[in-house]
């Protein structure tokens, strides 16, 4: 419900500005459909958005500005930013891939938090503040396989209206939620170009003391360095790393554990040997 107090037009101003989730330019029709405004509101919002300087006008559309970022000084920073960054950094040392922690946002969608790029000149790049739905990447499907059933299900009725992101995104209801179970069964997620081209990864949930799925982390790289063993042996690994973050943001644990290859990982600050 609306408050009365709530000003309709800065509503749609913000709807606006948050349509921009990556650094790629939109056009005023681009923004309509994203924002499901009519092109002459769009035209108005986007015009008070250049005239602040929030954004400017390219040949093929419009971009966010340095601008919006006076603001990160002021943002409180997540706990689970806190706790998680030197699990992830370490993380990113053993595997030299690219590293992200991604947050569950609203009902079915997720949100960017944090992201450690790989040193390779070839490598996946995440967005901070990116935005995804569920259904694919490693880690929203992490946490989409422990979510409670009506969720699932909520995904799953409504699947075939999400986006595809490339021509491997599962939009077949059925065979996602094969796909979920066998998550649950193994306890992480493989992405295989199902969210990005050329891209594969892994993802495992991060737990609150609730024992219920807030998060995610996931590492991932280009398809020609990451195999099928490569995998294999990030499953496990990117798990237990989940789980001590987990265990650090009050998860009491599994009730019973499943045994699990067992990789060297030590605690954050303890130097990864060469």
């Amino acid at each position: 419900m609306v408050s009365r107090y709530t000003i309709q037009s800065a509503v749609k101003v913000l709807d606006t500005l948050f349509a921009f989730t990556s650094p790629d330019p939109l056009t005023v029709d681009e923004l309509g459909t994203r924002t499901h405004q009519s092109r002459n509101q769009v035209f108005r919002c986007i015009k008070t958005l250049h005239e602040y300087g929030l954004v400017a006008d390219r040949e093929d559309g419009y971009v966010l500005t340095p601008m919006a970022l006076r603001l990160m000084p002021s943002i409180r920073r997540d706990p689970i930013v806190m706790v998680a960054e030197p699990y992830l950094r370490t993380l990113q040392e053993q595997t030299d891939e690219t590293v992200n922690l991604v947050v569950r946002w609203q009902a079915r969608e997720t949100i960017t938090l944090t992201t450690l790029p790989s040193r390779h000149a070839i490598r996946l790049v995440s967005q901070v503040g990116q935005v995804s739905f569920l259904h694919a990447g490693a880690t929203p499907k992490a946490m989409l396989a422990f979510l409670e059933s009506s969720v699932q299900a909520d995904v799953l009725r409504e699947l075939p209206q999400y986006p595809r992101y490339t021509p491997y995104t599962e939009l077949n209801p059925e065979r996602l939620r094969a796909e979920l179970s066998v998550i649950r069964h193994r306890g992480y997620s493989i992405s295989d170009q199902d969210f990005e081209m050329g891209g594969r990864g892994v993802g495992a949930p991060i737990w609150d003391r609730h024992s219920q799925p807030i998060a995610g982390i996931s590492v991932g790289g280009p398809v020609h360095r990451v195999t099928d063993e490569t995998l294999a042996t990030w499953g496990p690994l990117i798990v237990q790393v989940a789980e001590a973050i987990s265990t650090e943001m009050g998860w009491p644990g599994r009730p019973t554990n499943p045994p699990r290859v067992q990789q060297n990982i030590p605690h954050p600050g303890v130097p990864v040997g060469k």
